[in-house]
């Protein structure tokens, strides 16, 4: 039930991560990027190492970004996250960098972030309606500061956080501050128990990063190979 709870983000850091043995992959979607009417998109897969639950597991991820206006491949980067899963108190921390080890021309940069999560059981019966809340707050360089700190080049730190609240047993809806804007949408996992997580919403609500709000999505899988 633990690991099952929705997502309590859309655009920034989750503090959760995977361990050993377990790999994942995912692609998003976005109907246009900022101040463009171009749409865009990007893939990843990663892996883990270390048992989170035990002491702390290493996360690595391989990404692909704007692989639809450029060639697959061509802009990514590699990133890393050491991540601790406390269940009995259901706690998350992680420590992280973005495009630690980048390549071709990135928007982001490399942006190092702290975050803790927490997850909170609303009812006795986990699996009824509103039954578990999500949440995360965190701290980071790079893409976490505000569109302002970007553009005069200051180098601040961004808060970032979210939450996310499970309204049925397969459907949740999230909102999300990514250090710039405001996202906000659903998550949704169609097939209990097989690790499929997708996740449709809006970007920039608070038209705080970019000009106005853009639709975005998303589709992911993670399976164990024990």
């Amino acid at each position: 039930s633990f690991l099952s709870a929705p997502g309590s983000s859309l655009g920034s850091p989750s503090p959760s991560g995977v361990g050993s043995g377990d790999y994942f992959m995912g692609a998003g979607y976005q109907e246009r990027t900022r101040f463009t009417s171009r749409a865009d998109g990007g893939v990843g897969v990663g892996t883990g190492f270390g048992d989170p639950a035990a002491g702390v597991a290493l996360e690595m991820t391989v990404s692909s970004y704007s692989s639809i206006r450029h060639s697959f491949a061509s802009i990514g980067g590699l990133s890393f996250k050491l991540h601790h899963r406390d269940s009995q108190r259901m706690l998350l921390y992680d420590f992280g960098v973005e495009n630690a080890v980048p390549w071709g021309i990135t928007d982001g940069g490399t942006s190092a972030y702290a975050t803790a999560g927490r997850v909170f059981v609303l009812r006795p019966d986990e699996n009824a309606a509103f039954g578990v809340l999500t949440t995360s707050l965190g701290i980071g360089t790079g893409r976490f500061r505000t569109q302002d700190a970007i553009l005069t080049h200051r180098h601040t730190i961004g808060i970032f956080g979210g939450a996310g609240l499970r309204i049925s047993p397969a459907v949740a809806i999230a909102a999300d501050w990514t250090g710039q804007d405001l996202d906000a949408g659903f998550t949704v996992t169609p097939f209990r128990n097989r690790g499929i997580v997708a996740s449709i919403g809006c970007a920039d609500l608070t038209r705080t990063a970019g000009n106005g709000p853009r639709f975005i999505m998303s589709i992911g899988y993670r399976f164990n190979a024990h």
